[in-house]
């Protein structure tokens, strides 16, 4: 093992500072730690559930469609307003209870900073990353959802009062590349995981505080800021070996 490699492994126990565990603290630290699992659970239930209306919105869009079309067709194209309809509602309130899912789920992770110092030191606020932050998943499912909702919005708004026939037909195709290009980018810039706290590459001999640690070529250590308060840095508490 290299003079970087120990380094590295003593700032990632430093970084955890595992104590002994106290009987009712640890308790409560295992019932917090029960609850988040118990909400990330539902997060992904409630999520489904939704998903299926969109499914539902969709199936009946595909349905109606070729009936307002064409010579044969004998419906209304205002009848596509219901499963616009249906699919921006329901988009709406998914995104509305990932949101209240979130939080809850939130307020659990706050109970597990807050009591795992005393029990099980900093397992949950050490992170340990190859390369670079990864993607929010909680945060990419809801961005997709707003998506949705504004694309079923903006579907009904032009079923009901025809806004296409206002674009020529030699721009509607740039129009939705356009379309396509902006919603791509919405959905995945802004969705990192939020990392902010002090930060120990392989090579490096000290912890450095970062606010946003970028891409690099080798891993390291974030020991992350809980929502009580900003981490304290090993080396200012003497745990830094």
């Amino acid at each position: 093992m290299t003079d970087s490699d120990e380094r590295f492994s003593d700032a990632y126990f430093s970084a955890l500072a595992l104590p002994a565990c106290e009987r009712a603290a640890c308790e409560a630290l295992r019932r917090a730690h029960e609850l988040r699992m118990f909400e990330i659970e539902n997060y992904w239930k409630r999520a489904t559930y939704f998903w299926a209306f969109q499914l539902v919105a969709f199936t009946f869009l595909g349905f109606l469609w070729p009936q307002t079309i064409g010579p044969n067709g004998h419906l209304q194209p205002t009848a596509l307003m219901i499963p616009a309809g249906l699919g921006a509602v329901t988009a709406l309130v998914g995104l509305l209870t990932a949101k209240g899912s979130k939080f809850w789920q939130e307020n659990w992770e706050g109970h597990v900073d807050a009591l795992e110092g005393g029990q099980e030191g900093r397992l949950t606020q050490v992170i340990l990353i190859k390369k670079a932050r990864a993607h929010s998943v909680s945060r990419v499912n809801e961005r997709l959802l707003g998506l949705l909702t504004f694309g079923w919005g903006a579907y009904f708004l032009d079923v009901a009062f025809q806004f296409d026939r206002l674009v020529p037909p030699a721009l509607q195709p740039i129009a939705g590349v356009v379309a396509l290009a902006a919603s791509m980018a919405w959905v995945s810039l802004g969705t990192k995981t939020n990392l902010r706290g002090w930060r120990f590459g392989r090579g490096d001999d000290q912890w450095r505080r970062t606010e946003a640690p970028g891409r690099t070529k080798s891993p390291y250590l974030v020991l992350r800021d809980t929502s009580l308060k900003p981490a304290i840095s090993p080396s200012e508490t003497g745990d830094d070996q």
